[in-house]
């Protein structure tokens, strides 16, 4: 695993970094040094300091978080410096992880401080991916704010989600090539384009498809979770994805009455 740490960031304003890999508390464990040594290490370094700085550049957007607000959903950060600030605060570090045979493209590792992001995401150094990173970040930062423990919840998910839909759109509304991107890597198609696509342009004001997207990903976690409360207005998006595993849950389970089973016996 390799793993950089934003503490010694060269700040030349606030928590806007001077992103060289030669100035940072960068650290790689040896898992992540193959044969070409040093020269990976800088490497990696490279696409984790353009990473963080386009994830300093995210402004959420007004419309966006109106839209958010209407779903009953307050963002976490306001910006990406808000996440930064996060980062820096508590020497998190960032950097490329093993993830086996997950699915995840990223995720906060809260008893190792960091967040880490597949590694089968870190030979591709378009700026496309550099964006997506940038974003995925974002949202792993949000589970780290407070008091970043690792029990998640359905409202906290949803809560993090929403950062990649916000991140996605701020790089999407300020570089055209972006948007119109049909990159195939799950980090864009899968993630960050996705919950763009659930959370802001799915004319179904109830977000069904997102609500099916959360229960399939989520819904064996609890409802809340500290500092992520359930909010009862707007769409009720969290109450919306336990009602629809509790459906899937008595489909799954249906236990036939004693006439269901005559009829169904009965010659």
């Amino acid at each position: 695993m390799s793993l950089f740490s934003p503490h010694n960031y060269a700040y030349s304003s606030p928590f806007t970094a001077s992103y060289s890999p030669f100035q940072t508390g960068y650290v790689a464990s040896s898992s992540s040094i193959n044969n070409s040594g040093d020269v990976d290490k800088a490497q990696e370094a490279q696409m984790l300091t353009k990473a963080l700085e386009r994830l300093g550049q995210i402004q959420n957007r007004p419309e966006d978080v109106a839209t958010l607000q209407k779903l009953g959903i307050t963002p976490l950060f306001n910006n990406g410096q808000d996440a930064l600030r996060v980062i820096r605060d508590k020497n998190i570090q960032v950097g490329f992880g093993d993830m086996g045979d997950s699915p995840a493209h990223a995720e906060w590792q809260s008893d190792k401080n960091r967040i880490v992001i597949n590694q089968k995401y870190k030979n591709d150094n378009s700026l496309e991916n550099l964006y997506a990173m940038s974003e995925a970040i974002y949202h792993e930062a949000g589970h780290a704010k407070g008091n970043g423990d690792d029990k998640s919840s359905v409202q906290e998910e949803i809560n993090c989600l929403a950062l990649n839909g916000l991140g996605y759109r701020y790089h999407a509304a300020n570089d055209p090539a972006y948007a119109a991107s049909a990159s195939k890597s799950p980090l864009i198609s899968n993630g960050v384009a996705l919950y763009s696509k659930l959370f802001f342009e799915d004319p179904d004001p109830t977000r069904q498809a997102l609500v099916r997207r959360v229960a399939d990903k989520y819904g064996d976690l609890s409802l809340s979770s500290p500092g992520h409360p359930v909010r009862s207005d707007g769409v009720n998006l969290a109450n919306r994805v336990a009602e629809l595993v509790r459906q899937r849950e008595k489909a799954n389970y249906y236990v036939p009455t004693l006439n269901q089973l005559n009829s169904s016996t009965a010659a």
